[in-house]
């Protein structure tokens, strides 16, 4: 089942979460709104926005090295925590991956980067000498960059579409 469609089945609508951009409010309160998100979120993507460069990164696969630009962004507009967790690949490697937690919820929109195989092995919240995770991922200046860039991206793309 898509992680996506299991996370708001069981969300409630009466939540309102909102980024203030500019004048204007965005406020996100319906399944309709998530999925606003959701789209200007993948619209957004490119090599620009992967933490992997562009030899790597394919719009085959346009989530991949998304995950914490994506978890920093859907903070803005959804609140909550982030979360980092392991992913034990196939081929028996790990991949660090980063997502929201919204009240016990998970909100994933990146875990489509993942073989159906990979199973996700632990989670915690990574800070090392930071308050939050959040903080422990800007701390990076290449991160910032693209969070930047994603962030600019999915607020044109809300004001062009909301």
């Amino acid at each position: 089942m898509d992680s996506f469609a299991h996370v708001f089945n069981v969300w409630s609508t009466s939540w309102v979460w909102g980024k203030s951009v500019g004048e204007e409010h965005y406020s996100l309160s319906e399944q309709s709104d998530i999925d606003i998100l959701r789209n200007a979120l993948e619209h957004g993507w490119d090599a620009d926005t992967s933490v992997y460069d562009s030899g790597e990164w394919t719009e085959d696969n346009p989530a991949y090295g998304q995950c914490a630009a994506s978890a920093c962004v859907v903070q803005d507009y959804l609140g909550g925590e982030i979360v980092n967790v392991d992913y034990e690949l196939p081929d028996g490697e790990t991949e660090s991956h980063y997502f929201n937690d919204i009240d016990g919820v998970v909100v994933d929109f990146t875990e489509q980067q993942f073989p159906d195989e990979a199973e996700r092995v632990r989670g915690t919240e990574k800070r090392e000498e930071f308050e939050t995770t959040r903080e422990y991922v800007l701390s990076y200046d290449p991160t910032v960059k693209r969070y930047e860039l994603l962030s600019e991206r999915v607020t044109r793309f809300l004001q062009e579409h909301v």
